[in-house]
């Protein structure tokens, strides 16, 4: 779990920043995390603290930890930043889901949240929310980021089952541990 974690975080930092070109394709750091074991039995919680302490002493824009979809939507367009490098100027709206809890993150059934999560991990150019009422959000260089826990009880019971191996899940990386590797 601590490996991973501190992958997530490496990812997180990197943010947009940083892309792989391959032929035609553009790759990005970005990695959807999900700790899972059972209830008190590994850890997650534990090898998580540190991760956090990271991101937040490096000021990694953070989405709440429970949250409704517009209100996720407007973080991530105010989470925009450019950077001068030397081979330009990158614009990219970088932010990093760090949920302990990811049911909280994701309630249950929230399809809608789940399929823009989808959605965003390809970190597409430009993204757009048009409402009615509120006016539109346009999102340049969206990049999202994910470390989460759960058990997988919770999985279950919180993805609908067109979730599971399909969309949002075949784009998540699930790191399962019965028990404790070991007592320090």
């Amino acid at each position: 779990f601590k490996e991973w974690c501190a992958v997530s975080v490496i990812a997180a930092a990197l943010q947009r920043k940083c892309r792989l070109e391959w032929g035609t394709t553009t790759f990005y750091p970005n990695l959807y995390i999900v700790l899972t074991a059972p209830a008190g039995k590994a850890r997650k919680g534990t090898a998580m603290a540190p991760a956090r302490k990271f991101i937040d002493r490096i000021g990694i824009p953070l989405a709440a930890e429970a949250v409704t979809r517009e209100a996720l939507i407007r973080t991530l367009k105010e989470s925009e930043s450019v950077v001068s490098t030397e081979t330009g100027i990158i614009v990219h709206s970088s932010l990093t889901v760090f949920s302990p809890e990811l049911t909280v993150f994701l309630g249950y059934n929230n399809t809608q949240l789940m399929s823009d999560l989808t959605d965003w991990f390809d970190c597409a150019e430009k993204w757009v929310y048009r409402t009615k009422t509120a006016g539109t959000d346009d999102i340049t260089g969206i990049f999202i980021n994910l470390l989460g826990a759960t058990t997988p009880d919770l999985i279950r019971s919180t993805l609908p089952l067109d979730a599971i191996g399909g969309g949002l899940t075949s784009r998540m990386i699930f790191v399962f541990e019965e028990k404790k590797g070991k007592i320090v």
